[in-house]
């Protein structure tokens, strides 16, 4: 429970000082993935007569890949924050902001939460709860590869092990919240999106710029804690 509070107050803290730096980028990701989000629904809104399956399927379709892009665009988010992360907690300037878009390493960082976002979307498929414990258990696997310089697999090799012992803290850390915000920031961006197409996007890029950024900042946090030994006690 320790551990846990030191994560949440460490992130407050990085995520106010940080502002300038975070908001940006995640108008940046998070506007691509909410673009994507509000294209599949005007899919399914504009599907017309059909039959009650093929909608059932195609609002299926919907929350899977929707839920799949806002998850993949927290992840990479997590893991271009971590430079940020580790400068702040170690008592250094942050890196300008051009260096860290130099340094990440986007094609092993996209793998990784392409195999996080499959490996979570299968198990959902299946009984639900395999997804979420996929979620859970791999969640710190693009914080991981940016920290350590990790290749795909064994980044997610590494988050499974350093989660798999503290799987309530992993609950509390990595699955409540990414939940929380995704339910939170999908109910207010519907309330927006009957506005229409365009204040719908703004509305949904402005929630997850915050919320889903707050919680890609929670699994930073909780690696750079379990990454050191005494952090992590």
């Amino acid at each position: 429970m320790r551990l846990v509070l030191r994560v949440f107050q460490d992130a407050a803290r990085v995520f106010v000082r940080n502002l300038g730096r975070i908001i940006p980028l995640g108008l940046v990701v998070f506007g691509v993935s909410t673009l994507v989000q509000e294209v599949l629904n005007e899919w399914v809104n504009h599907l017309g007569p059909t039959s009650p399956a093929r909608l059932l399927a195609a609002i299926g379709v919907t929350l899977l890949l929707g839920g799949g892009t806002a998850t993949f665009a927290m992840l990479i988010f997590a893991g271009l924050l971590d430079y940020t992360v580790e400068t702040e907690m170690d008592g250094r300037p942050a890196p300008p902001i051009t260096d860290v878009l130099r340094r990440v390493p986007y094609l092993r960082l996209a793998a990784t939460d392409l195999m996080v976002v499959a490996l979570t979307l299968a198990g959902l498929l299946l009984l639900v709860i395999p997804g979420l414990i996929a979620a859970t258990l791999f969640g710190l696997a693009p914080p991981m590869l940016v920290a350590e310089d990790l290749g795909p697999l064994a980044a997610m090799r590494r988050s499974f092990e350093l989660l798999r012992p503290r799987f309530g803290t992993a609950l509390a850390v990595v699955l409540v919240p990414e939940l929380a915000a995704i339910t939170i920031s999908g109910a207010l961006h519907d309330l927006a999106g009957r506005l229409g197409f365009w204040p719908g996007v703004l509305a949904g890029v402005l929630l997850e710029a915050t919320l889903l950024a707050f919680v890609a900042l929670l699994l930073n946090l909780l690696a750079h804690h379990l990454r050191d030994p005494i952090l992590s006690e």
